[in-house]
């Protein structure tokens, strides 16, 4: 079992190419339809395995966007090589994002 998150980067000039990345032999194809995963599409959205992403991120920040592009947030900050734990509870319906450093 492999545990998936799927970043974006909102520059879109950088996208994983390691184990989950679009162009995979890791992924089968039901998993990607499930996901919906395009084939190599260029967009800067792409899946890790969740222990790459603790090893390749220290910073983690968690976004909500309002009305009128106001937002709140909540950083979340570790020293390599370590993880942080959280639990997100979704009171609202709404757009929400997740973005590590």
């Amino acid at each position: 079992m492999v545990n998936l998150v799927q970043l974006r980067n909102p520059w879109g000039s950088f996208e994983w190419q390691g184990d989950w990345g679009d162009e995979s032999n890791c992924w089968t194809p039901e998993l990607k339809k499930q996901l919906g995963c395009e084939e190599a599409a260029d967009d800067g959205s792409f899946w890790m395995d969740f222990e790459q992403v603790k090893f390749f991120f220290s910073d983690i920040s968690i976004n909500k966007y309002v009305l009128e592009n106001q937002f709140t947030s909540q950083k979340v900050k570790q020293e390599p090589g370590t993880f942080s734990l959280f639990k997100i509870i979704v009171s609202k319906a709404g757009d929400y994002t997740f973005s590590v450093a």
